[in-house]
């Protein structure tokens, strides 16, 4: 009994933690930047399409050269699961968690904190970091 109580308790504390729910229509066709933390040396770049984003390192410092790109899978979830579903990809419409899956890197849990559509601005975090992300380009109409 004491099991399932701990487990429920855990369950509403994960997710009543994520306060915005996103549309994936929001995201999808959309780049953005990390500009928190702020590093004058390299710059974090986040694009987002229907079924995947695209992660990489952008050097400032040294000529611009671009980092391998890193690509996963995700899907909004409006439930913090920390096991991979491949079938939501491209199906789950909203949520407050990103979820993504790389091949070489598995899953990563991203709780979506803030999320300003008009100012082009998101706070999103996991156990260990957070980061805001400012859009660079919005999504084509």
């Amino acid at each position: 009994m004491k099991k399932y109580i701990i487990i429920s308790i855990l369950f509403c504390i994960s997710y009543c933690n994520a306060q915005v729910t996103v549309k994936l229509s929001q995201l999808a066709g959309t780049t953005w930047k990390t500009v928190k933390p702020n590093d004058t040396k390299i710059l974090r770049m986040w694009t987002f399409a229907s079924k995947g984003y695209k992660r990489y390192i952008v050097y400032t410092k040294y000529d611009n050269r671009k980092s391998e790109d890193l690509t996963y899978s995700f899907y909004l979830d409006p439930v913090n699961s920390y096991k991979f579903e491949h079938s939501k990809v491209g199906v789950s419409k909203k949520g407050c968690y990103i979820h993504g899956y790389n091949r070489d890197n598995g899953s990563e849990l991203w709780t979506i904190e803030t999320f300003d559509e008009e100012k082009g601005t998101m706070t999103i975090g996991t156990a260990t970091m957070t980061l805001g992300l400012q859009r660079i380009s919005k999504r084509k109409k």
